[in-house]
């Protein structure tokens, strides 16, 4: 069972980080959306997350298996997940690959996308826009409440909590997107053995350091 924290910080970066993809029926572990490729078609994606997650890596599904298994054999992060990784770096990683049209479909798989008209494209994007506005009024009235509930000592406190919690968990994100990327360079022999050795120590260090930090809050 995967828990509420991790959850929410997996839809946290997908928000962030990608476009396009939503939770099916309001399910944090069940998430579509499509990959618009360079040739206007779109390829309607969605990725689930097993209760096992992030130890085990998510799982791709789409309308037709060909697809779903080139697609999988198009991301690396999936070929070599890590539990570090995060649900939003395989969505961008496909993502960018259909923009750069470097996704390796065959003709067949190719006439298998489903056609994506600008209106519907046009529509995932005001969809997006009222979700974050919902969610900005939420995060709003939920703090105005939490203000009134509290004493001006306590606010206070939780105030500074927050905000060096905050904080850590920005640095924890930076290092982990920092050890993808640094995977990425190896995986394209960008960096020699040695000094992606010592990258990677160091990067995992102070990765540990920050989550020691982060669960003593």
């Amino acid at each position: 069972m995967i828990s509420d924290e991790i959850l929410s910080k997996e839809a946290y970066l997908i928000y962030k980080n990608t476009n396009g993809f939503e939770p099916v029926h309001g399910d944090l572990t069940t998430w579509e959306g499509p990959l618009f490729l360079s040739d206007g078609q779109a390829i309607m994606v969605r990725v689930l997350l097993p209760p096992t997650f992030p130890r085990e890596p998510p799982d791709i599904q789409t309308p037709q298996p060909s697809l779903t298994h080139a697609l999988k054999s198009n991301s690396k992060t999936l070929t070599r997940w890590r539990p570090q990784y995060h649900l939003y770096q395989v969505i961008w990683e496909l993502q960018e690959a259909a923009k750069r049209g470097t996704l390796k479909l065959d003709p067949i798989q190719t006439r298998e996308v489903r056609l994506a008209s600008k209106e519907q494209e046009t529509l995932v994007q005001q969809l997006q826009k009222q979700l974050e506005q919902l969610e900005q009024e939420y995060e709003e009235k939920k703090r105005q409440l939490q203000v009134l509930q509290t004493s001006p000592k306590r606010r206070l406190q939780e105030f500074s909590r927050e905000n060096i919690k905050k904080m850590l968990e920005e640095t924890q994100t930076q290092l982990e997107q920092e050890l993808f990327a640094l995977d990425i360079r190896q995986e394209n022999a960008e960096i020699d053995d040695l000094s992606y050795a010592k990258k990677f120590v160091d990067l995992r260090t102070r990765l540990a350091l920050i989550e020691s930090q982060i669960k003593k809050l």
